[in-house]
């Protein structure tokens, strides 16, 4: 589902400067109807503390491949500090579309005064008629550029791949700003993917990897990694090289995660190994993990020294996959 890299202006993604050209095939997203049919997507103006804007039920119908996405609500951020942290989430629903298996996207944008997007986190997956549905969530540290003004929108959209328009039903959707003007030296962005990457081989890859030293008085650390994968399958694209793949099949792969402190007197953080499965019919899955490492309890976090992140991901006997780059990779570390 990403939308092709020459459709919209350079920007500057959360963790990566531009998308890559293999960002994959064009996302076609929708244009909001709804029975009361309002003028404009809701907005809220977020100053100091958390701020929700919800938008429910609408009929999302799919545009042309170049757009951007609908924008379902707006956050207006007044005067966000150059350099300070803003964490964004979304989440969005999605009921039964036409035709069955719809590609169901969501992003998070960022734009200056100027209209100019400086940030963004895309994620998605395909909505199933028979699971009645599907919900997507995403998140964003935005960092702005420069002090001033800007304007943070969910878009919400749906591509057919094969029926245009293809229409689906958006049951509920919310964009909330959890956590406003983080210090620069409490946070921390890194690029994890640089490049689309096919991944081929039945072995564990070590992704993600980084690290981060917070303030020696810090109570807690916290690291969000996003990542997001497409099965190959066909000709390829979105995400996978083009080409020629089973036109049947699944793709099949693990996760787990982990945070580890220098100091061992402290406590690494992990989750368990879970298997996920990507094939024709659910095409895309974006995938978000939030690990967050406390100190021995009289101590801050500060003394457990450098922490460290690795997600390991690994592929089993199946189809291949698009593991993907840009605005679909996401890392960063808070603390507090």
């Amino acid at each position: 589902m990403p939308v092709r890299p020459s459709a919209i202006a350079s920007v500057v993604v959360l963790l990566l400067l531009g998308i890559p050209a293999t960002a994959g095939a064009a996302t076609t997203p929708a244009t909001a109807r709804t029975t009361a049919s309002p003028a404009a997507p809701p907005t809220g103006t977020y100053r100091s503390a958390p701020l929700t804007v919800r938008v429910s039920r609408l009929t999302m119908t799919e545009r042309p491949a170049a757009s951007l996405g609908d924008v379902r609500a707006r956050m207006i951020l007044p005067r966000a500090l150059a350099g300070r942290g803003y964490q964004l989430e979304a989440s969005g629903t999605a009921g039964t579309g036409v035709p069955d298996r719809n590609a169901f996207g969501q992003k998070i944008t960022c734009a200056d005064a100027s209209n100019r997007i400086v940030a963004q986190s895309w994620s998605g997956t395909n909505t199933l008629n028979a699971e009645g549905g599907a919900t997507v969530r995403n998140r964003l540290l935005f960092v702005p550029p420069r002090t001033g003004r800007y304007v943070c929108s969910l878009r919400a959209y749906v591509n057919s791949h094969t029926l245009q328009p293809a229409t689906q039903m958006l049951r509920s959707a919310r964009l909330a700003v959890t956590r406003g003007a983080i210090p620069p030296r409490d946070l921390r962005t890194a690029s994890p993917r640089t490049a689309n990457t096919h991944v081929v081989a039945n072995r564990t890859y070590a992704i993600y990897a980084d690290s981060f030293r917070p303030r020696a008085t810090t109570r807690s650390v916290s690291v969000r990694a996003s990542l997001y994968i497409t099965s190959c399958y066909g000709g390829g694209g979105a995400g996978c090289p083009r080409g020629s793949f089973p036109r049947t099949g699944e793709a099949v792969y693990s996760l787990r995660h982990v945070l580890i402190p220098a100091n061992r007197a402290c406590r690494s953080v992990r989750t368990p190994e879970r298997t996920y499965r990507v094939s024709v019919a659910r095409h895309h899955l974006g995938h978000h993990v939030d690990l967050t490492g406390v100190a021995p309890r009289g101590r801050a976090v500060g003394a457990c020294g450098t922490w460290r992140t690795v997600t390991y991901l690994t592929k089993k006997p199946g189809l291949t996959f698009g593991l993907h780059a840009g605005a679909y990779a996401q890392l960063s570390w808070t603390a507090r």
